[in-house]
């Protein structure tokens, strides 16, 4: 009977099993716990930037050293994500030439901790030159918050999406839609509702994430980067359509900023650069020489797709280069942040002759070198589609203007 018991299998699959989903759900544990580590060191680096530059601020008016580091320590203690957080264990570095802050901090673990290992460390290191003069800068966002920008974000969340979404099927067409989903009625592009709603309404019903949501969101985390850079740094927003709303003037006060922000709704009409560049031209103003408050420096940052409804045929075309060099007046800065207009083929849309996605093909691979050319150097052009790819072009932004202002240097721990 012991003879047969060994050489009897016919249990052995459920322990192989048994022990893979044990291997299995270590790996995914772990995982877990790795993950949540990089996202603390993500939110503490972003915490200790910040504080490093509104102590810089202070030591550029010649504050004395122990306000400065006070300044730091709370500025630290408001944002600080991690565990064991104490800004008293900040390593706080000043002199003449320099600032720097270095934090030790640790992220809980979950299946770890099984094993011993309760806790991970995360840390964070940030300097600010102190060498060069503070310049004063306004920083004018300038959102295309046009159709074609409202659109689910991630080409998974696409696909997750446009079986939802089937506007043209009352006008005898099957395709299914994820952006900017018009009908031409009376020369006039409108909103296709399905089922009664837009398809931005059913995709946020289904908790299916929008782009023009992130890139708020993302527009609001880097005002917030800018403002906390000292007191040299304002930031003003505008939307634009066929022409530009202003929603707020450059100011300092970042909850006034954020609200700006947040009331911008998108709307579904056309991009229109020959009224948009003009317009920015008068509300923004000449820039100046950046030396006092009363003369800042003027900087724009285009966030756009670069494709425009041309007048008067409404047709679909390219952002005009004359556009451009209209922006770059009056010495003024301008960024680029290139938001990829969506592959034509995959988010759908009146795939008809004449529709919106078929116009764009024609002319699809020019777009990106012509909003090259609208930056004012080539250091100043940036490229996003979906998910991080914003994030971290926004980022990348905010802190290339906070180095022309003086905050300069930032670099991750090793």
């Amino acid at each position: 009977m012991l003879k047969s018991f060994i050489h009897d299998r016919s249990g052995n699959f459920s322990s192989i099993l048994a022990l893979s989903a044990v291997t299995l759900l270590s790996a995914a544990g772990m995982a877990v716990d790795l993950s949540n580590q990089m996202r603390m060191k993500t939110e503490l680096q972003n915490t200790v930037d910040a504080a490093t530059l509104s102590g810089a601020a202070l030591a550029y008016e010649g504050k004395p050293e122990a306000e400065v580091k006070k300044a730091i320590k709370a500025a630290f203690s408001s944002q600080c994500p991690v565990s064991d957080c104490n800004s008293d264990l900040l390593l706080i570095t000043i002199d003449a030439a320099k600032i720097e802050v270095e934090s030790k901090g640790s992220s809980p673990t979950f299946l770890m901790g099984l094993v011993g290992i309760s806790k991970l460390d995360v840390n964070a290191k940030a300097r600010v030159n102190l060498g060069g003069a503070l310049e004063h800068i306004e920083v004018h966002m300038v959102l295309d918050n046009t159709g074609s920008m409202n659109i689910v974000d991630g080409v998974a969340a696409i696909n997750q999406f446009k079986p939802l979404f089937k506007p043209y099927e009352k006008f005898g067409s099957p395709e299914q839609c994820a952006f900017a989903c018009h009908i031409n009625i009376d020369g006039a592009g409108k909103d296709v509702l399905y089922d009664g709603k837009t398809g931005a309404e059913i995709a946020r019903a289904n908790g299916i994430p929008m782009r023009e949501d992130r890139i708020h969101r993302e527009m609001i985390d880097q005002a917030k980067r800018l403002l906390q850079g000292g007191s040299n740094i304002k930031v003003g927003v505008y939307s634009f359509t066929w022409g530009v709303k202003k929603m707020i003037d450059p100011s300092d006060n970042f909850g006034r900023v954020k609200n700006a922000i947040n009331d911008v709704t998108n709307l579904s009409e056309g991009t229109q650069y020959e009224h948009m560049a003009p317009e920015t031209d008068g509300l923004v103003g000449v820039s100046g020489s950046g030396l006092s408050p009363a003369s800042p420096k003027k900087v724009v940052v285009l966030i756009t797709d670069g494709v425009q409804q041309r007048l008067p045929d409404h047709k679909a075309g390219l952002m005009p280069l004359e556009m451009c060099n209209k922006l770059k007046e009056g010495d003024r800065e301008v960024y680029v942040l290139n938001i990829v207009y969506p592959d034509p083929d995959i988010i759908g849309g009146d795939q008809r002759p004449g529709g919106s996605p078929a116009q764009v093909k024609a002319f699809y691979n020019d777009i990106e070198p012509r909003l090259k050319e609208c930056a004012s150097s080539t250091d100043l052009y940036f490229r996003a589609e979906y998910g991080a790819t914003i994030d971290n072009a926004l980022k990348k932004i905010a802190d290339k203007i906070m180095v022309g202002g003086g905050s300069e240097n930032f670099y991750l721990a090793l």
